[in-house]
């Protein structure tokens, strides 16, 4: 994606989540495949476990383990876990099914390749925008923003958004919109090894580190 977005504010930095492709890929395995939906992600502390991180978060074991493909009691301090939620019925945005197309369509341009956890935090990144204030707040607007007469999306640029989504770009798209953001927050992401070192965009607070990209705050 295209960040030309010089005017934005900075704010203080948050704390960085680092995850790795294989984490990833394992977590999410029935994921997709169960009714659950994820508010957020919690990051395991010294002396923790599923049962105590389970009544905490007033969710269950089972859900906990489901989530995260866990099937034994052992958590690496550090290990960062999807905190399931009850099935809802309420996005974060309102959106069609042109909408989720679209985003889908993002997804895979944005993050094919990624593991799935990264596909949903590109989604998510789109989502906090249209959410912010100092963006559009469509998700078409926000896509297809220019800044300057730039495109915020690489794809768009390029054409790689037309490219027809696949089923698991589709999910990922849905889980984003139904609330989960492994990146915090974040409001734009880059590849490090496809950005010199004196590029502007790398001043920005880093929320997290997902795969291939890095994910970052306003």
């Amino acid at each position: 994606m295209q960040r030309s977005v010089r005017w934005l504010s900075c704010r203080m930095p948050r704390r960085m989540l680092f995850i790795t492709a294989s984490w990833a890929v394992c977590c999410l395995t029935l994921y997709a495949s169960v009714g659950l939906a994820a508010s957020q992600t919690y990051i395991v502390q010294p002396g923790d476990s599923l049962y105590a991180i389970a009544r905490k978060h007033q969710t269950t074991i089972m859900d906990l383990r489901v989530a995260n493909n866990i099937w034994t009691d052992h958590l690496d301090i550090g290990q960062i876990l999807i905190i399931p939620g009850p099935s809802s019925n309420q996005p974060r945005i309102p959106f069609t099914e042109a909408d989720l197309d679209l985003l889908a369509r993002l997804v895979r341009a944005e993050a094919e390749g990624e593991p799935y956890l990264g596909q949903v935090a590109a989604a998510a990144v789109t989502i906090n925008r249209v959410l912010d204030p100092r963006f559009p707040g469509r998700l078409y607007e926000v896509i297809y923003q220019q800044v300057g007469g730039v495109y915020q999306y690489e794809p768009v640029k390029n054409g790689s958004i037309n490219r027809p989504a696949e089923e698991s770009h589709r999910k990922a798209a849905l889980d984003a919109l139904y609330g989960l953001d492994p990146t915090e927050g974040a409001l734009g992401f880059y590849n490090p090894t496809k950005v010199s070192q004196g590029n502007w965009v790398r001043q920005w607070p880093i929320t997290a580190q997902i795969g291939n990209h890095v994910f970052f705050h306003l």
